[in-house]
């Protein structure tokens, strides 16, 4: 290389000195003796710290409603308890079989589609009467995701139709439903009574509904997010927040409350629910009554 051939308005040299490099305009060089040489823009991040695989779990399964892990430890357990109780059973050891492990997981595909079928047919509540059918979907269903979630298994399907590894199962499940059904276990739906527009007046005549208290406020305002807003999962409420109401008028001089929801039990706005908007409500003002929603909750959240 000769020593005088220049690029730019720099000259390459045969030997290069540290000091060389800091006069550079282009670099400004950072010394450390036990790091590595950074540039001074390094330090302005465009994007974010990077993320250990550790910290990228955790974000995973903070994103699983509670409820839904709940759902998956129950139906875990009531696996568990069922194995302990199974392995007591001489014909679960029948053809030289062996004892049914306490974690799925460790079970083969072929295995889990084998004893996930007598599961199915064989678990009971805690007073040994029959799961009804919803329930033992719901079962069957916080296992699928245990494996898949906490497992890594992403292969598990048992409710897929033309999956052969777990057509077995999906049989048993099957007639099992049909079974309970036919029986009459839990046909009879629980739901609660309607509030009729006369139970509302009531409410509001016998002080349940009272603008003057703090505890009568609270019963306006839990009454009517669910009646107008269409608040049903506990989540909306725990979490309401301020800042989700919004008053603004529209172009006839109307008052407007508008509300707009976040993440809840049925709206996740994740992978599979991008389709899926949060709920975006509008209530118009009616001055003639002192129960205007707008007006009440315009003197909680001025």
């Amino acid at each position: 290389m000769d020593k005088d051939v220049g690029i730019g308005n720099f000259e390459l040299h045969d030997e290069v000195s540290e000091l060389d490099l800091m006069l550079l305009p282009t670099q400004d060089l950072v010394k450390c003796e036990t790091e590595p040489v950074v540039c001074e823009a390094a330090a302005t991040r465009r994007f974010s710290t990077p993320m250990s695989d550790s910290d990228l779990q955790e974000k995973i399964l903070k994103a699983i409603p509670k409820k839904t892990k709940n759902n998956n430890k129950w139906a875990l357990g009531v696996w568990i308890a069922w194995t302990l109780e199974r392995n007591l059973c001489k014909e679960t050891f029948a053809d030289g079989g062996a004892s049914i492990p306490s974690d799925p997981n460790c079970l083969s595909n072929e295995l889990l589609n084998y004893w996930m079928a007598h599961f199915i047919q064989e678990c009971r509540r805690m007073d040994s009467s029959r799961y009804p059918p919803n329930s033992l979907v719901q079962i069957a269903s916080g296992i699928q995701r245990y494996l898949r979630t906490d497992c890594n298994r992403n292969d598990i399907n048992f409710f897929q139709k033309d999956s052969v590894p777990f057509s077995f199962f999906r049989k048993y499940l099957d007639s099992r439903m049909k079974e309970l059904t036919y029986n009459g276990i839990d046909t009879n739906v629980k739901r609660a009574d309607p509030i009729l527009t006369s139970d509302e007046e009531t409410m509001w005549d016998s002080g349940v509904f009272d603008c003057k208290t703090a505890t009568g406020l609270t019963n306006i305002v839990f009454f009517y997010n669910c009646k107008l807003f269409g608040f049903r999962a506990l989540d909306e409420l725990k979490e309401l927040d301020a800042s989700q109401y919004r008053i603004f008028f529209d172009t006839n001089g109307n008052k407007l409350l508008h509300y707009t929801g976040r993440l809840c039990k049925n709206v996740q706005c994740g992978l599979n629910n991008r389709n899926i908007d949060v709920k975006r409500i509008t209530q118009k003002s009616d001055p003639s009554t002192p129960r205007c929603i707008v007006k009440i909750l315009k003197s909680i959240c001025p």
